[in-house]
């Protein structure tokens, strides 16, 4: 029953957001509710939000190869990798297409246990040599850069969905280091990306072992009705992670950004942050989740979200951004 008061809150505030946003933003709502779905699409990003000059790139994750818009070129291109069983010939075919077209290649690295013993205990005590030696000798055949991310999301609290998130923060500090020590390529900048929960600095592995900061920003309506009571925006969401990482003085990498919902909820929350990313100097890269979630990681509460982008409203956005910086 509760599920299903929750579904009905959330659908008629879903209805009366297009309402609210016009009576708020004027012609920014307006603008991103009534958007031209061809490719020729005409967007309005504030230009006061861009006076302060900052370079910022984008990517995109998209397993499906479902994007089709050649004339928006990524600046990034992000891979996942499960570092037990994965097809090593495709992963570095891939990497090579993705240098080959002027891009850079973003490695998620997840070390799922092959063992029942504790996984950190087990990895500092080398029983994943093999998985990290693997790893190592891929990469190294790459002359470009390749940013990896080892262990994303240490700090997840929602669901027990990785083997590697747990409370144990010095364990996965002792691995990460462990971890880093082995995969020494020389063309290798790591990516130190947590959820951004308010416990996400006790992860910290150190200064240098970190050349970025990677965090995924997701609006999902129904998560954020049952743990804030509202639907909160991206400079909201954004700002709260922002604020917690930023003692580091990295560069941020935002290398999941997914949002679910209706075409308008997603064309005015994307449009939300487009106008915001500027307010956050360390903000260096978007990658885009051009894809559905994983079915049932986000429990038995919330239908498993769509974060597929439309890509002619997208590449009417970075077009637009990109001519006002």
């Amino acid at each position: 029953m509760r599920n299903s008061k929750l579904q009905i809150w959330t659908t008629v505030a879903l209805l009366a957001i297009p309402a609210v946003m016009i009576c708020l933003n004027g012609y920014k709502a307006i603008n991103a509710l009534v958007w031209n779905k061809s490719e020729q699409a005409t967007v309005m990003i504030s230009g006061e939000k861009n006076k302060e000059k900052q370079t910022l790139n984008f990517g995109i994750y998209d397993p499906n190869n479902s994007w089709k818009d050649s004339s928006t070129l990524w600046d990034y291109e992000q891979l996942y990798i499960n570092w037990l069983n994965f097809d090593r010939p495709i992963i570095e075919q891939k990497i090579k297409e993705i240098q080959q077209q002027g891009s850079q290649a973003i490695l998620i690295v997840e070390p799922w246990a092959k063992y029942k013993t504790p996984l950190f205990d087990d990895i500092v005590n080398s029983q994943y040599n093999a998985e990290i030696d693997n790893i190592n000798k891929m990469i190294k055949q790459f002359r470009e850069t390749v940013y990896l991310c080892w262990g994303h999301e240490m700090d997840q609290d929602l669901t027990e969905r990785y083997d590697w998130s747990s409370t144990d923060s010095d364990g996965y500090k002792a691995a990460y280091n462990y971890v880093y020590s082995k995969l020494n390529a020389a063309n290798i900048k790591w990516i130190w990306a947590p959820v951004g929960n308010a416990n996400c600095n006790t992860y910290w592995p150190g200064d240098k072992y970190v050349d970025m900061i990677g965090l995924p920003i997701y609006s999902l309506p129904d998560f954020d009705y049952e743990y804030y009571g509202k639907i909160r925006s991206f400079k909201e969401t954004f700002g709260e992670k922002y604020q917690l990482v930023k003692e580091h003085n990295k560069p941020i990498f935002l290398i999941e950004f997914g949002v679910s919902g209706s075409e308008d909820f997603k064309a005015y929350w994307t449009r939300e942050a487009f106008d915001n990313f500027n307010k956050f100097p360390l903000l260096k890269l978007v990658v885009f989740f051009n894809s559905k979630d994983t079915e049932g990681v986000w429990g038995d509460k919330y239908k498993t979200p769509d974060w597929s982008v439309n890509q002619a409203l997208l590449s009417a956005y970075i077009k637009t951004y990109r001519q006002l910086e």
